[in-house]
């Protein structure tokens, strides 16, 4: 009965070492488990910034042309105003300065006009 003890008593210390072994094993494979979900988690986020840094670069592309868009159209602006000015004062009537012998303008209303035909009557009057 001793031997039978014995053997059995052998056994059951094997069991245990290999319960251990086993609950090792186990905390390993959860490590490395717990380790490959934050590198998939890496690789996620970094293609999503990757994502996004195209997407900002192709915003970026973007403005920049709308930006020069913006800056041609408004020199073909710029252009197309003082021609129409530069037209304005072409047709101006043209004549002699008023002298120092000139009635002062006293009565001029101060008032903002955008006609054209008001502009010219004013400034034949003063002449």
């Amino acid at each position: 009965m001793q031997a039978a003890a014995r053997i059995l008593a052998r056994q059951l210390v094997r069991l245990r070492q290999q319960i251990t072994n086993l609950q090792g094993s186990r905390a390993q494979i959860t490590g490395v488990a717990t380790h490959t979900l934050a590198l998939y988690a890496n690789t996620s986020i970094s293609t999503g910034i990757k994502g996004a840094t195209k997407a900002m670069v192709a915003m970026n592309k973007i403005e920049m042309m709308s930006e020069a868009i913006d800056e041609t159209l408004d020199k073909d602006e710029v252009e197309k105003e003082t021609e129409k000015l530069t037209n304005q004062l072409s047709s101006a009537p043209k004549g002699r300065i008023a002298s120092k012998n000139a009635t002062p303008l006293v009565n001029v209303k101060s008032e903002p006009t955008t006609n054209v035909d008001d502009l010219e009557k004013r400034l034949a009057s003063l002449q």
